[in-house]
């Protein structure tokens, strides 16, 4: 699932999708300037059918031009598409807007049809309901067919179709609604056949017609990309409007530019101002009778020649792939001894699998280790920044008793000179003593 932001909401997207949801993506719009053109016609609090719906580009821009008070009613039959769609309006919390999976024609009907293969790159918003089965996968499944006047619609302000080439039979469906209400029909135009359908219903109508051409490149797109990947192409879509209320557009149709189609002359001189409507739609008719059409046109004559540019280069491109071959051969060969080393080399890493996990629990272990390791250290630590303090202190004291040593070492030599007089009084003192004794004692003869 792939989601965009785009111009009037975020969208979910149909990635193989080659053209609608190709801009979504690239731009964040598709038809931006159509729908600057559908804008002058709806008013906030408008009815409006969008019929052919697609994944809801138009929806979610006719929403926001209705606003809250209006109504928005989008109509799309086949049903991997109407899923984009449901969710893109429920995304958005668009209240205002009712899906309605059916298809809408002249009478009512069922239509087998088969499902789509949405990863098939194709251009699914147009796929016409006749068209070729060849993106279908899987069982065909019905769609009921009715018709806009069996709908219990209000006043419609707006029809806009889109049914690649079956615009005449939803109008002719819808005669009651669109005599009740005389709407503004606007639709898409690809064809002289599709487009003369529309002319003759305004004819029979009283409607007139009004030729919207616009380029499928918006140069003030919503991502401002600069890149055009449409180039030259443009979009025809046909406006009609009620011959009573010309008057009312009138401004808006001076405004546009738009030309009148009164014709079906003046529509294919619109046609083949299309670059693409050569390609799309006369190519094969030219191709099968081999005539080409002789008009003075120079965007078809540019478009011709930009096309046989294209063709010469896809040719030099063909030649040069050839010639590129034994080189592309060899690269295939280098790709695969490359690819046969990659899966040696897987088979070594598993193989050394064994080793890394012992490694890891080997390295577990000695870092538990180096983590008691640290503890043990922080508690040393602290230890020795006890022992420290210890010795600092013991230090200071020894040095405070030398100094004191030092100081009465004066005292100490004085005392001891004393004690050594002392010591020699009393010896004499005592040797006194000791001869009178003696003498006394007759043993010592008195001194002559």
């Amino acid at each position: 699932m792939k989601v965009v932001a785009t111009r009037y909401g975020f969208m979910e997207i149909i990635e193989s999708d080659s053209t609608v949801s190709k801009s979504l993506s690239f731009y964040g719009e598709w038809a931006q300037k159509e729908l600057d053109l559908l804008a002058r016609f709806i008013l906030p609090g408008a009815c409006v059918l969008d019929v052919g719906a697609f994944i809801g580009t138009h929806t979610l821009a006719f929403a926001h031009m209705a606003g809250a008070t209006g109504k928005v009613y989008a109509f799309e039959p086949r049903r991997e598409i109407f899923t984009y769609l449901q969710r893109n309006i429920e995304g958005n919390g668009l209240a205002q807007v009712s899906a309605c999976n059916v298809a809408l024609g002249a009478q009512p009907a069922t239509l087998a049809m088969d499902g789509l293969d949405l990863l098939h790159a194709a251009n699914f918003g147009g796929l016409a309901l006749s068209a070729p089965r060849n993106t279908a996968a899987g069982e065909p499944y019905f769609v009921s067919v009715v018709t806009l006047d069996v709908l219990e619609l209000p006043a419609v302000d707006l029809i806009k179709l889109d049914v690649e080439g079956m615009e005449a039979d939803v109008l002719a469906g819808g005669g009651g609604l669109i005599a009740r209400d005389r709407p503004v029909i606007f639709a898409e135009c690809n064809s002289l056949d599709g487009g003369a359908s529309l002319v003759d219903f305004a004819r029979a109508n009283s409607y007139s017609v009004f030729g919207g051409m616009s380029d499928a490149y918006n140069v003030a797109n919503f991502n401002e990309e600069v890149q055009n990947i449409f180039g030259p192409a443009k979009e025809l879509g046909l406006l009609l409007l009620p011959a009573e209320k010309l008057e009312t557009y009138h401004c808006t149709l001076a405004d546009k530019g738009l030309p009148e189609v009164e014709s079906f002359d003046d529509l294919s001189c619109l046609l083949l101002s299309k670059p693409q409507y050569y390609d799309e739609v006369l190519a094969q008719f030219c191709a099968k009778y081999e005539v080409r059409p002789a008009l003075p046109s120079h965007e078809l004559d540019e478009a011709l020649a930009a096309k046989g540019r294209c063709e010469a280069a896809l040719n030099e491109v063909k030649e040069l792939a050839f010639a590129r071959q034994d080189e592309i051969t060899v690269l295939s060969a280098r790709i695969q001894t490359e690819a046969m080393a990659l899966n040696e080399a897987q088979s070594l890493a598993f193989e050394r699998m064994d080793e890394v996990s012992s490694l890891t629990a080997r390295l577990e272990v000695m870092n538990a280790e180096l983590s008691n390791a640290q503890s043990l250290a922080s508690m040393k630590h602290d230890e020795i920044l006890t022992l420290s303090a210890l010795v600092k202190a013991k230090t200071a004291a020894a040095d405070e008793a030398h100094r004191v040593a030092t100081e009465r070492q004066d005292e100490i030599v004085e005392l001891q000179a004393q004690l050594a007089d002392v010591r020699r009084e009393l010896q004499t003192l005592e040797d006194t003593k000791t001869v009178r004794t003696l003498r006394g004692l007759g043993l010592l003869k008195p001194r002559k």
